[in-house]
């Protein structure tokens, strides 16, 4: 009997302490869409049926349906969540978005600016413009709501058509460009027009020093940037260059291949897409061709390589890199919501464009070292081997008192 009532008296007190008010403050919540696709009712309900709370309540913007109304309401006393009409921000960000254009990178975008202001834990309100076309009247349009709406700065991953007409546009805002490097267009740009692109000429220049008299580049037909690239090795090269023009469905080059002594002892340039990087290399391997160094800009610094060749097919493989590692942390944040900025260049500018936004207007330091002379941010060039399993910046591994040879 004793034991009974020992066991009910504790029981009691657990219960008793569960009732007792806390004098610290719920804490407010905030649930921030990282995703850049509309969610209608039948979406919201499917979100809900899975499970999947939070992006239900992330998608939940002027909800019609009753029954959705009442759902959400119910979760946000639940986690507590902010109202967005408060004046909780400080700071107010434009992303302006040609989805159909740019792809993937608006998402990616978006979720490096999260990371950034989640990193230093800042008070922040995002808001994503999406336009249909890049032209000057659409941009000149979208730019006039984003003064109204008193945001305090734009971050604008534009294609070339976008970058050129918004740089004939007078405007007060604060524009930053990540995926565009200046001296691309015309240097009359607006002056409120920063940009972020990879310099990809400093990069070129530099790995120009490791090649020789014997030179061949290989790019893809359709892409602009691999034949800007191709143009500007040609321009900047002493030596005949043979230029081999390949497509995305191409999968067995034997017939560059095969037999083809020439390509011995000599330089490549590949300026193709990490897969068809890839190919490449392997069926140099395969053919018993060893040129002597084999080049490549920041287009093939990524972790695909080790996975899709062997080492022996990427022992002479080197890649100008122009990203560095500011902070662990923010890496992690960005990893978290399942975004890159160790191999993705235009995540890591726009990462750069928001924390010299940031910094200025709260006057704190800066978490990235790139200057930003003139409105374009200025990298540094790294050129690094792919090791038997990272990236190892060249001066490191340099043991057999390699130089530069023309």
């Amino acid at each position: 009997m004793k034991r009974f009532f020992l066991i009910f008296t504790i029981t009691i007190s657990l219960f008793a302490k569960s009732f007792l008010i806390s004098p610290i403050p719920l804490p407010k919540a905030q649930i921030l869409d990282t995703e850049l696709n509309e969610c209608d009712n039948e979406c919201l309900e499917k979100s809900l049926l899975d499970g999947k709370i939070f992006s239900f309540l992330a998608k939940a913007k002027n909800i019609q349906s009753k029954d959705l109304k009442e759902q959400f309401n119910l979760y946000a006393s639940l986690f507590n969540l902010v109202e967005e009409s408060q004046n909780f921000t400080k700071f107010r960000i434009a992303l302006i978005s040609p989805v159909k254009r740019i792809g993937k990178y608006a998402k990616s975008t978006m979720k490096s600016i999260i990371a950034y202001m989640l990193f230093k834990n800042a008070n922040f309100y995002i808001k994503n413009f999406k336009i249909g076309d890049e032209s000057t009247k659409t941009l000149q349009s979208t730019l006039n709501t984003i003064e109204n709406e008193n945001f305090d700065f734009v971050i604008a991953p534009l294609t070339s058509e976008g970058v050129k007409n918004i740089a004939t546009i007078s405007s007060n805002i604060k524009i930053y460009i990540p995926t565009f490097n200046k001296y691309t267009i015309d240097n009359s740009a607006n002056s409120n027009i920063f940009f972020g692109g990879i310099d990809y000429k400093k990069q070129i220049d530099k790995l120009l020093n490791f090649a020789n008299s014997k030179m061949a580049i290989f790019y893809e037909e359709n892409s602009p940037l691999a034949i800007k690239l191709t143009s500007m090795i040609e321009k900047n090269s002493s030596f005949p260059i043979e230029t081999i023009g390949i497509n995305k469905e191409m999968t067995n080059f034997k017939r560059y291949f095969y037999k083809n002594e020439d390509l011995n002892e000599s330089t490549l340039f590949l300026n193709t897409p990490i897969v068809e990087s890839s190919l490449i290399l392997s069926q140099l391997t395969l053919y018993d061709i060893e040129p002597k160094r084999v080049l490549s800009t920041q287009i093939n610094y990524n972790p695909l390589i080790f996975t899709l060749t062997q080492y022996h097919d990427r022992k002479n493989l080197l890649v100008a890199n122009s990203i560095s590692n500011p902070s662990d942390l923010l890496e992690e944040i960005n990893s978290i919501i399942n975004n890159d900025i160790v191999f993705n260049w235009i995540n890591y500018s726009t990462s750069i464009g928001i924390d010299y936004f940031f910094s200025n207007k709260v006057h704190s330091n800066r978490v990235f070292s790139e200057d930003i002379i003139d409105n374009q941010v200025v990298y540094k060039t790294i050129l690094e081997k792919a090791s038997i399993g990272s990236f190892e910046p060249i001066e490191e591994i340099q043991t057999e008192q390699e130089t530069p040879y023309q």
